[in-house]
């Protein structure tokens, strides 16, 4: 069943490419783009755009495999151009960028570690660190501002 009302879009889980947990989502109007997670084996490093016909498109693949990350987007040097689809009835800004931040990678190793995804160009990991590793934490963007919320701490 697929729902798409009111900035909410489900998809029917028999679409979703790939069998993970622990992924964060991106949300990019009527299309969502799934990063990392876990597949009970290890940490993904695959980055799949859905959309409400199910699976889009594989992206470029994070440069490290991360799951229980957070993640968002934001808009590149404050440009304001806009795109407006008018079937769809929302505007979101261009050209965005991905991010995924912290989480944990293959050997359960927690991360501190930012990647970004600008467009027409691969993930790649930036030299600012997170005040520490840290993962399970809710990461979104205001005003284009990225906000950090929570974490979880293994103690």
């Amino acid at each position: 069943m697929y729902i798409c009302q009111h900035n909410f879009l489900a998809i029917n889980s028999s679409t979703i490419y790939f069998n993970i947990m622990y992924a964060c989502s991106i949300s990019l109007g009527d299309e969502v783009v799934m990063t990392g997670g876990g597949d009970g084996r290890g940490a993904l490093a695959s980055v799949t755009r859905y959309n409400i016909r199910g699976w889009g498109e594989g992206m470029p693949s994070l440069v490290t495999g991360r799951h229980s990350h957070g993640c968002t987007r934001f808009i590149s040097g404050g440009e304001q151009v806009r795109h407006y689809d008018a079937a769809h009835k929302y505007s979101f800004p261009c050209p965005q960028v991905l991010l995924v931040t912290g989480g944990w990678d293959d050997d359960f190793n927690s991360l501190d570690s930012t990647e970004l995804l600008r467009p027409g160009s691969v993930w790649q990991e930036i030299t600012a660190r997170l005040p520490r590793p840290m993962s399970y934490m809710s990461v979104s963007t205001v005003d284009n501002r990225v906000l950090l919320f929570g974490e979880w701490r293994h103690c």
